[in-house]
């Protein structure tokens, strides 16, 4: 068996920041929350992984980020993945128009808990063939 020293990781601030997406999705968040948000997820110069946004917030986003190395993640079909594909797929590719530079999308939770796989893989490759084409 392996020694508790074999699994100790030492990682700087900084380290940490890099591997923190920053939430900003909560539904009573006003602007003025989300801009400060923004401002925390660069704060120190090094900055967290991401800003998650929904996608009316991507153009603060991009202002308030501008120069950091914090990535632009919208939402798509958030919060519960209920919107069909197509809708889908159009939100996503507007998000990557405005500066959206990763794509958090929730799938069809039904169809998932259903065991409907193929509509599941279906989806997400008609979205990650949209956003990447762009």
């Amino acid at each position: 068996m392996a020694s508790q020293s074999e699994f100790t990781l030492t990682v700087t601030i900084e380290d940490l920041a890099k591997m923190i997406d920053m939430s900003l999705l909560h539904p009573t968040m006003t602007d003025e929350d989300v801009r400060q948000g923004l401002k925390l997820a660069r704060k120190y110069g090094y900055g967290m992984a991401t800003a998650c946004v929904k996608p009316y917030s991507i153009p603060m986003a991009v202002e308030e980020l501008q120069g950091s190395s914090v990535l632009i993640c919208p939402v798509i079909g958030f919060p519960h993945g209920n919107s069909t594909t197509v809708v889908k797929v159009f939100e996503a590719q507007e998000a990557v128009k405005a500066g959206g530079k990763e794509i958090d999308m929730v799938i069809n939770v039904g169809k998932a808990l259903g065991g409907d796989w193929d509509y599941v893989e279906n989806e997400i490759r008609q979205i990650n063939d949209a956003v990447t084409k762009n």
